[in-house]
């Protein structure tokens, strides 16, 4: 483990071993007369020869091409039609043109020999941000999102789930203390309410000791006047 974290330590640390370079590089021929030039070109699959090199020709001012492809030994040819907005697609890659090119104009498309010149994976990387590529939860038929919709959309759910928690929470703790006071006013003693009746059973005993007391002394005095 120790000398697998060395090793990605090691990786990560050298810029070469970041794979922000596109397999191939495509350029306008400098002796075009079109405005066509380079908008993009990307690897769309995985099976790509990149020891090809490639030559696109136009050979009309309406779009047609011809290609060649190349190692160095064994060349292929072929014929095409480009169309605004449509990529080129060969040896596993599409090339997509900004501007018109004239009949005659060339596009040149060579393997990558020096990654510090190239940035196409790290440019295609960062164009994630823009394509819908994750799915509407819960929702059928719904377009994808792109990253950034999709992450702000999840944090407001979040959002909203946590103040309905809270608030129910609120809500629930308000009729539980509620319920508590009716029990307690139902079934608990209320020490004021006692200390009250207290004080009106003391005066009323006093008040009844007080009648037994004179009845005592009326009666002794007639005790005293019937013995005379």
């Amino acid at each position: 483990t120790s000398q697998a974290a060395g090793a990605m330590q090691v990786t990560l640390g050298n810029a070469s071993g970041i794979a922000a370079a596109a397999p191939f590089i495509g350029s306008a021929d400098i002796a075009n007369k079109g405005t066509a030039t380079v908008a993009s070109l990307v690897a769309v699959d995985p099976t790509y020869d990149r020891t090809l090199s490639t030559s696109i020709a136009f050979t009309s001012a309406t779009g047609d091409y011809a290609w060649s492809m190349s190692d160095g030994t064994t060349t292929t040819t072929g014929t095409g039609t480009w169309a605004a907005g449509t990529p080129i697609s060969l040896n596993g890659c599409e090339l997509k043109l900004a501007g018109v090119p004239a009949n005659g104009d060339k596009i040149n498309v060579a393997p990558t020999t020096a990654i510090t010149l190239n940035n196409g994976n790290a440019l295609a990387f960062s164009k994630l941000a823009n394509v819908g590529i994750v799915a509407a939860s819960g929702s059928a038929g719904t377009a994808p999102q792109t990253i950034t919709d999709a992450y702000a959309g999840a944090i407001a759910n979040i959002g909203v789930r946590v103040q309905g928690g809270k608030t129910a929470a609120s809500i629930s703790g308000a009729i539980a203390t509620q319920a508590e006071s009716a029990r307690a006013n139902k079934s608990g003693v209320n020490l004021d309410e006692e200390a009250a009746r207290l004080i009106q059973f003391q005066q009323s005993y006093q008040a009844a000791a007080k009648i037994l007391q004179v009845a005592q002394a009326i009666f002794e005095t007639m005790l005293q006047a019937a013995a005379r």
